[in-house]
């Protein structure tokens, strides 16, 4: 799951200790909480990289699949709603 990207970015530090290069990134829940579909990775202060997040499913995909559930509908609701408050707190920043 995509959050603010602090677990991505220390996997990426532990991955470029091992000489290894990062081509993209993987995750199983994109929250689409970033504008973008690509998160700046920092490795230290001289090494960033932009790298392409690839998702299995999205939030909106969860949330379509939730409300066509008859006993899961009302968990849809509840992530609806959190979705207007982040978009709240966006748009006060």
């Amino acid at each position: 799951m995509i959050t603010s990207g602090i677990s991505i970015n220390h996997a990426a530090k532990i991955i470029k200790q091992e000489k290894a290069e990062i081509s993209s990134i993987f995750v199983l829940l994109d929250r689409k909480e970033k504008q973008e579909n690509y998160l700046d990775i920092i490795i230290n202060s001289q090494d960033k990289k932009k790298c392409k997040i690839n998702s299995i499913i999205t939030i909106d995909d969860f949330i379509s699949y939730l409300l066509e559930e008859k006993k899961l509908k009302k968990y849809a609701y509840k992530l609806i709603e959190y979705r207007k408050k982040l978009a709240i707190i966006r748009s006060n920043r």
